[in-house]
């Protein structure tokens, strides 16, 4: 069954990415899989308890129930608790090994479908919340499997207003098939966004033009849309900018798998769009 992959941290943005992650699930009728990955020790392990030990497996499966139960709604849980087919619809696992890696291995599995979890507006990892930072950039940057991180900090995200970024219409439509599954369930109000080339010289972007082009010629995309066209400059930092002029809730970007578009995904450009949102990021992987 199509699964909705939540890691937890059990901290506070977790917990949002969890409520949004299994409201989203209900709507698409699909499984809910919380994941935690550690060491294999429990905090207060001695040095001659052995690594992934039953003690320690079962203290970790305590935690990741306790989790769930905490951070369903009253309706949720009380449903849980009375229907056996609502308990099997939300699996419970943990795993020992390096968290990014696990996250990403699972991404490539058939039924996984979505991760869903903290990581953006952090720029650092700690031991107090592990899944932020470059855990959840690493999985955005490498995972087979659209990638939803929930903002530092921001709560349940509500999304009404969302924007595709695009650097072409070839992978604008790549990005608007994945997204769209996702896009009917919310019914947000949709825009689609262009930085300009940096060497434009007065005469409309090449990608603005096979855009609109494509909306008058094609039924594409088949539903109410707003387009921005914005100026030539340090990609990012323009859509960075953008997000916070426009309120949006979320921002939709797609990666290839041997790097992010040619130009705003190129270095240190991907890091500061995640690290720097203050909203909910969808990083969808592209397949040339």
């Amino acid at each position: 069954m199509p699964t909705i992959l939540i890691p937890t941290d059990f901290s506070e943005t977790a917990a949002a990415a969890f409520r949004f992650g299994s409201q989203l699930a209900d709507a698409l009728n699909y499984t809910v899989e919380v994941i935690h990955i550690h060491d294999g020790h429990t905090q207060d392990d001695r040095p001659l308890n052995k690594k992934g030990d039953l003690r320690s497996r079962a203290e970790i499966q305590g935690a990741i129930d306790q989790f769930i139960r905490f951070n369903l709604t009253p309706a949720a849980y009380q449903e849980v608790q009375e229907t056996v087919i609502a308990e099997k619809a939300i699996k419970r696992s943990d795993i020992i090994g390096s968290p990014a890696d696990a996250i990403i291995k699972l991404s490539k599995r058939e039924d996984t479908k979505l991760i869903v979890m903290g990581g953006v507006g952090s720029g650092r990892t700690t031991s107090v919340s592990p899944i932020f930072g470059s855990i959840a950039r690493s999985v955005a940057l490498g995972a087979d499997c659209p990638v939803f991180l929930a903002p530092l900090g921001g709560g349940v995200p509500s999304i009404k207003e969302v924007a595709i970024a695009f650097d072409d219409v070839d992978h604008l439509r790549k990005i608007d098939t994945a997204f769209s599954e996702i896009r009917q369930v919310l019914a947000p109000k949709m825009r689609f966004v262009h930085v300009q080339s940096k060497d434009k010289t007065g005469e409309s972007d090449a990608a603005e033009i096979d855009l609109l082009e494509t909306v008058v010629t094609t039924d594409f995309p088949g539903y109410p849309v707003e387009y921005d066209a914005l100026p030539s400059g340090k990609v990012s930092d323009q859509l960075l900018l953008y997000t916070d002029e426009q309120e949006l809730d979320l921002l939709v970007l797609g990666q290839r798998k041997l790097g992010f578009f040619k130009r705003l995904f190129i270095g240190s450009e991907a890091s500061k769009v995640v690290d720097g949102a203050s909203i909910a990021v969808l990083v969808v992987p592209i397949i040339n």
